[in-house]
C-alpha cells in the first residue's frame, strides 16, 4: 500500500554558538556557550487523498483482467478457427481420397480396353490430368491441416510438430447457437474489451476526486529544537 507511505521524519543535530578556538569571553564578558541542538521534523500527509489514490490503484485490477478475459477469448478465438480449419481441411481430404480412387479405377479399366480398341486416348490423358490436379490439391490442403495442427499445438504448450488427430465424426451443425439471445446486455457482460471501457471510465473518475482531494494542504509538525 505505497499510496498510505507517509514522508519519512527528519532529525538535524547541529551545533550552536560554538565558541571559536581563540575565544575566551564574549562582547558581556561571560564565557561563550557550547551548545549541542536537536531538530525533529514530521510530515503529515493528506489522508483523503491517500484514500482516493488508494481506490485509484485498485481500480486497475479490474482493467487487468479484462485484459487477461480479453487475452483469453483471443486465444480460444484463434484455437476454434485453427480447428475448423483443420476439420473441414480433413473432410476435403477424404473426399479427394474417395475420387482419387474412382480416378484410379477408371485410368485402369480404360487402359485395359485401349488394347482393344475400346477406349479413347484422349479420356485417358484428361483422367491422368484430373488425377494429377487431385495430387496436387491433396499437397496444398495437408500443408494447410499441418498449419492448423501447428497452431493449436502451441496454443496448448505442445511442441509444433507434435501429432495431432482432428475428430472428424463430430457434426458441427448439431451445436446452433441462438442468435436472439445476443443483445447489448450479453455483449456488455460477455465482451471483456467493452467492459474494459466502463472500467477505464470509473478509473479517470476516481482521478478526478483524488485531484480535487489535493486542495487540501499537508500539515507539518515540528518539534521545536532540544538544546542541551
Amino acid at each position: 500500500d505505497a499510496s498510505k507511505a507517509w514522508m519519512a521524519p527528519i532529525a538535524e543535530v547541529g551545533l550552536s554558538e560554538f565558541p571559536y578556538g581563540s575565544v575566551s569571553k564574549s562582547d558581556n564578558g561571560m564565557m561563550p556557550r557550547k551548545m549541542l541542538m536537536l531538530r525533529l521534523q514530521q510530515m503529515f500527509p493528506n489522508f483523503t487523498k491517500q484514500h482516493k489514490e488508494q481506490d485509484y490503484y485498485r481500480s486497475f485490477a479490474a482493467q487487468n483482467t479484462d485484459d487477461r478475459e480479453t487475452m483469453e477469448n483471443m486465444l480460444f478465438a484463434q484455437a476454434k478457427m485453427a480447428y475448423y480449419d483443420a476439420y473441414v481441411s480433413e473432410r476435403k481430404l477424404a473426399i479427394i481420397s474417395e475420387q482419387e480412387k474412382q480416378l484410379q479405377l477408371l485410368i485402369q479399366i480404360a487402359e485395359g480396353r485401349l488394347a482393344y480398341n475400346k477406349a479413347s486416348l484422349p479420356n485417358i490423358y484428361k483422367a491422368r490430368a484430373r488425377l494429377s490436379d487431385l495430387q496436387s490439391m491433396r499437397i496444398k490442403i495437408s500443408s494447410k491441416v499441418d498449419q492448423s495442427a501447428a497452431i493449436m499445438n502451441s496454443l496448448m504448450n505442445r511442441q509444433a510438430e507434435s501429432p495431432l488427430q482432428v475428430d472428424t465424426a463430430v457434426n458441427l451443425q448439431q451445436q446452433p447457437t441462438d442468435i436472439l439471445m445476443i443483445d447489448s446486455i450479453y455483449v456488455k457482460t460477455h465482451r471483456s474489451d467493452i467492459h474494459r471501457i466502463t472500467d477505464e471510465i470509473h478509473s479517470m473518475d476516481i482521478k478526478q476526486l483524488v485531484a480535487s482531494s489535493m486542495s487540501k494542504p499537508m500539515s507539518n509538525r515540528i518539534i521545536p529544537p532540544a538544546i542541551s
